[in-house]
């Protein structure tokens, strides 16, 4: 199953320039799917991952820690 850290994603999210409506133009998604996605009700493609990413400026840390959380430092699964 694809997790994500929701609170990660929404702290980056409201740290950066941008609110629903506008990021759901740059990721080319609807308002309602962010919003979903923020709330942690609907999980991300991974093509839309990678947008969200992107429009985020997100750092290799921060898509790594969102994005795989259950990956540790070492690129090792955590609980295998």
């Amino acid at each position: 199953m694809y997790i994500i850290d929701y609170e990660l994603l929404l702290k980056r999210f409201r740290q950066s320039e941008y609110n629903y409506n506008r990021l759901a133009q740059n990721v080319n998604v609807s308002r309602n799917t962010i919003r979903n996605i923020m709330s942690g009700r609907t999980t991300p493609s991974h093509y839309c991952s990678a947008s969200i990413a992107e429009a985020l400026e997100l750092t290799h840390e921060d898509i790594i820690a969102i994005f795989f959380p259950n990956i540790n430092n070492k690129g090792v699964f955590e609980n295998d």
